[in-house]
């Protein structure tokens, strides 16, 4: 097949009309101007082709450099807690106005169970898998060019150069990933171990991006648009907050050492 599209491009989009699903397009980005001849054909119709392939910048730059202007490019992060339960639509804690059921049954043991499993999909639908090796093997194939793995966010301070000079933190956006890499294997000792605080910050950091990127909001943590503010150890006053929120209103307040609002960013 990719053969085929390499060769002939235009014959291969005639032997697959729209609407059609094209898989790990990279490989083929010389099919991309033959797609723009289709698209411009028919302005009227929307939704004529899905393009899905990995993230790198070269795929990115052929999309953006053929479809300018007919292509919307949305970005895929591992599952939120939501999604993995079937509730994609359920609002983070801090937008409700009432305390969630869920709240009640879901441990402490099963939140750090799921820290280790991590969210990717084929975890979440088959959690019966050796998590270790499903980590590594992705790991070793996917890891070093998977730069949409990482969430940089930066400081919050109210003195703008502070905000400025003050280093920004990165995440990983599955915590699964995090812990195979840290070695981590039980939920207590991940629990409980020098790295359970940034594992828990990684958690609801991750959950606040990934629900709302999902729900087609970008927050652009890169560029300050999510900001975090710290004041004191591993569970003092930490906030998200989003650049958009009127009046500056923390938007996940994540305090006391016993991580209860953690535990509702997560799971409400």
């Amino acid at each position: 097949m990719r053969a085929v599209a390499a060769e002939d491009p235009r014959g291969f989009l005639d032997a697959y009309p729209p609407p059609v699903i094209f898989d790990e397009v990279q490989y083929a980005p010389g099919i991309l101007p033959y797609v723009k001849e289709v698209i411009d054909s028919h302005r009227d119709l929307a939704g004529q082709y899905l393009l899905t392939g990995s993230q790198n910048l070269l795929f990115a730059e052929k999309v953006t450099e053929s479809l300018a202007g007919r292509a919307a490019v949305l970005r895929l992060l591992p599952l939120s807690r939501r999604e993995a339960e079937g509730s994609p639509q359920d609002k983070l804690f801090w937008e409700k106005t009432r305390r969630s059921p869920k709240e009640d049954k879901f441990s402490n043991r099963d939140m750090w169970r799921c820290f280790l499993q991590g969210s990717y999909p084929e975890l979440v639908a088959n959690p019966g898998r050796d998590r270790n090796l499903w980590h590594a093997i992705y790991v070793g194939t996917y890891l070093e060019r998977a730069t949409y793995q990482f969430i940089i966010l930066r400081p919050y301070f109210t003195n703008v150069g502070k905000r400025l000079v003050k280093m920004p933190k990165v995440y990983f956006t599955d915590t699964g990933t995090l812990c195979y890499l840290t070695g981590l294997k039980d939920p207590e000792h991940a629990a409980s171990g020098p790295m359970g605080g940034a594992i828990m910050e990684t958690a609801v950091v991750s959950e606040v991006v990934k629900t709302l990127t999902h729900q087609g909001i970008d927050p652009q943590p890169g560029d300050g648009s999510v900001d975090k503010k710290v004041s004191g150890g591993p569970f003092g006053e930490s906030d998200a907050r989003l650049r958009g929120t009127p009046g500056r209103r923390p938007a996940a307040p994540w305090q006391g050492s016993n991580g209860t609002s953690l535990r509702r960013t997560l799971i409400c």
